[in-house]
């Protein structure tokens, strides 16, 4: 997982192997190992700096986590959904369950696409 990761973020970023090395302090042969087929793993102080260049954990970089930045999408959250998320988690199972469906007639009706449309910012 590590060495797709690496190298999904590299090209996503636009940055050769070469340049990669020279951010990070290591040997450009390095990364083409951590990338490569051998899934050489880098030390740990590596692995940071790669997470830290890229903006996203060691975990999501390790496969442990596939929330490349949880704190960013933390951030992306509106008072909104922050209210709802936890009235959400103070319901019990049944209260949930009530809630999702609830939602579910909600955007089935119709009547609330346009303001969940603009609630979410997708306002065409």
């Amino acid at each position: 997982m590590f060495a797709k990761r690496l190298k999904d973020l590299r090209k996503a970023n636009g940055i050769t192997q070469e340049q990669l090395a020279a951010i990070i302090g290591v040997e450009r042969s390095s990364i083409g190992k951590y990338e490569g087929k051998s899934h050489t793993i880098p030390s740990d102080d590596v692995k940071y700096r790669i997470a830290d260049y890229f903006h996203v954990t060691v975990d999501y970089l390790m496969g442990y986590s596939d929330a490349p930045n949880p704190s960013l999408l933390e951030s992306q959250i509106t008072e909104a959904e922050r209210k709802l998320i936890d009235a959400f988690r103070a319901l019990n199972t049944e209260g949930q369950e009530k809630l999702i469906d609830y939602a579910d007639d909600l955007i089935q009706s119709g009547k609330y696409i346009k303001m969940h449309t603009y609630i979410m910012g997708k306002e065409a």
